[in-house]
Order: structure tokens, then sequence, then C-alpha cells
């Protein structure tokens, strides 16, 4: 997993060429100007989804998966949001790996792991043995707002 804002994207270019991709994406777009959809970069490398207005949600309702295929890169265009974070190795499977969604979803009721919030402009990116719940509220604020979902090919 990685935490950071993306006036420090540049730092984690080489890592992998398919995630060199998104984070320049990103760094060239007003994805926030973007209409709520899923864009295809880069041959089908790199999915863009533009979510707008997303609700958030308490942890009892946390959706706890991970995936296979594809790296998540979780990227807050406005708004405010929580997301939790575990390895895999820690949770039990409630539903097995779905091959056709490319997930798997957990039980995680004790929120084992730890929960980082994200402000405008911050990302994460989400390895296959980082189980994630996202779209969690902020304590104290009504949370919710604008984010791109990008899947990475691995």
């Amino acid at each position: 997993m990685i935490f950071d804002n993306i006036k420090n994207a540049d730092l984690y270019k080489g890592l992998l060429p398919n995630l060199d991709l998104a984070l320049q994406y990103m760094q060239e777009n007003d994805l926030n100007a973007m209409e709520p959809g899923r864009y295809p970069v880069a041959d089908g490398k790199v999915l863009v989804i533009i979510k707008k207005g997303f609700a958030s949600k308490d942890d009892a309702q946390a959706n706890w998966e991970s995936h296979r295929r594809d790296i998540d890169i979780q990227y807050l265009l406005e708004g405010d949001e929580v997301i939790g974070f575990c390895n895999v190795n820690e949770l039990e499977v409630r539903v097995p790996y779905d091959e056709g969604k490319d997930k798997i979803l957990y039980h995680n009721e004790e929120m084992k792991g730890f929960k980082t919030r994200l402000k405008k402009g911050d990302f994460l990116i989400l390895f296959p043995e980082d189980a994630h719940a996202t779209c969690l509220r902020p304590e104290g604020l009504q949370g919710g707002g604008n984010k791109a979902v990008i899947k990475v090919a691995l």
C-alpha cells in the first residue's frame, strides 16, 4: 500500500510500467471535470472510473475486498473519505475469488488493519495483498465527494 498526494506522484514512477501510465494520466488530466463513467486508457492497461457524489458509510457497512489482476488506485478528487486496509492474510474470506469481477470479499467485523483519511488530491495504491474498504465516513464529518478508482493491470 502506498498513501500519498498527487503532488508526489513522480516518486512512484518506475515501479511498474502500467502504474507509470496511470500516474501520468492522473497528473495530466483534470479527472474531477470528467463525467461519471469508465474510461479505458493505454489500450485497456488502465481503467479510470469516475464516481461523482459518492456517499460515505459507517464502519459497520464496510465491504472489504482485494483484487488479483489489478492494482487499485483510490484517488480523491473532492471531499473527504476514509479507507481501511489490512493484509489479506489477516482476514477470513467471505466470498471466494470471482475471476470475472477480479474480486475477493472478506469478513472484518473487528476492523483489523488500520484506516487513513483522504483529502483532495490524496491517493492510495493498493496491491493484491491489500484488502480494503472504501467510502468510509470520517469521524465527525458527513464525508463523500468525487473520486476516481483507477484499475491498473499487473
